[in-house]
């Protein structure tokens, strides 16, 4: 991955324990005796920066989440190359495609309001821009078929813009502005299949500004960064986190820009290990997990996924299609879990309703190519 590139692994799990004790280990401590902490911790120390080696990656971050809290992190290597600068847990990185698990958060925070409908066309939310004519039914396109990549809208991903080059507004870029990534439009029927759009979390984005009557940018940050504390992140590149911001490198080592993107909800989340744990902290359904800060709705009717969200008791994809968005299986622990990829980018995110352990890793650099988001 190109750019302060991320990639990020969460192990999850519902363990079903009772009454367990906490295990003490190197500032670790879990609420699950059997969960060998300091052999976990030790691991991480031994493999992260292996990894990092072998993948030519110059820095990292890691942090650990417990029954809905953030018990450990650690940062690794260097965030700039040129100064020495270390990670730290508070070093921030681009989120690429993970942005459109968080932005899924601010869409459904508008459903509890009542100032969105999952069920309702898009259309009737939108002013200034409006899909293209098309063979396909339009009034199929949701604000829930949106969220699950079920749409049947285009544009898979972006390429980003470097900061010498002026951004185009969100319409423009729906329109075809994307140095590449093409117009947004309907090529296949809306709720007949999955199908990855980063266009429909740009159609998102445009929503909700169209519905909060407010920058995209700063709804997200009042209505999910603020309350979840996440203080170090944001969905504009501020100078604050500009000085946080690790450079970013390919894996030859040479250094790459820092691309910008007007997609903001689709691939322009600037964030840290210990936020982005923050986050899943949150996600986490059920008696150990989950926040008081956002909407029951929101958590009680959602599993937010790198590649798709997926509303429980709602879910509009078809088991046949659900397959092309996560494995799942059982780990010889007992250990259910879901691996929702972004495969163009070799980010991870593994999650499922009930999981109460996990594990956020960001990095900047150990890609052979740049990415599109």
């Amino acid at each position: 991955m190109s750019q302060s590139s991320f990639h990020l692994a969460i192990l999850t799990g519902a363990f079903f324990l009772h009454g367990a004790s906490r295990t003490q280990a190197q500032g670790v401590s879990l609420k699950h005796p059997w969960v060998e902490a300091t052999r976990f911790v030790r691991h991480i120390d031994s493999f992260v920066p292996k990894r990092m080696h072998e993948l030519g990656i110059p820095g990292a971050a890691v942090a650990l989440v417990d029954h809905g809290e953030v018990v450990w992190s650690k940062g690794y290597g260097v965030a700039d190359k040129a100064t020495g600068a270390a990670v730290t847990p508070e070093t921030v990185f681009q989120a690429a495609s993970i942005s459109k698990s968080v932005t899924a958060w601010g869409v459904m925070r508008l459903v509890e309001k009542g100032k969105l409908v999952l069920d309702a066309p898009v259309e009737g939310y939108l002013t200034p821009w409006h899909l293209p004519a098309s063979q396909f039914d339009r009034s199929g396109v949701t604000i829930r078929r949106l969220l699950s990549h079920t749409s049947g809208l285009s544009v898979r991903g972006y390429a980003g813009l470097e900061r010498s080059l002026p951004l185009p507004t969100v319409e423009q870029s729906l329109s075809g502005d994307t140095r590449g990534a093409g117009a947004v439009y309907l090529e296949m029927q809306p709720g007949t299949g999955f199908s990855y759009s980063g266009g429909g979390y740009t159609l998102l984005q445009l929503v909700i500004e169209e519905v909060a009557q407010e920058k995209f940018s700063d709804y997200m940050q009042r209505e999910v960064l603020h309350p979840l504390g996440m203080e170090h992140s944001s969905f504009e590149w501020t100078p604050e986190i500009q000085a946080r911001t690790a450079s970013a490198y390919d894996r030859s080592g040479s250094l790459l820009p820092n691309y910008l993107y007007t997609e903001a909800a689709a691939a322009g989340l600037y964030t840290t290990a210990v936020d982005l744990a923050k986050f899943v902290a949150a996600s986490m359904t059920g008696p150990n997990g989950g926040s008081t800060s956002l909407p029951t709705y929101t958590l009680d009717r959602t599993s937010i996924g790198t590649t798709t969200l997926f509303l429980r008791g709602l879910d509009p994809v078809p088991s046949r299609e659900r397959s092309q968005a996560m494995e799942m299986g059982t780990s010889k622990t007992g250990m259910a879990k879901t691996r929702l990829r972004d495969g163009t980018c070799a980010g991870r995110l593994c999650m499922v309703a009930g999981l109460v352990l996990g594990c956020c890793l960001t990095r900047n650099g150990g890609t052979e190519r740049r990415c599109s988001r």
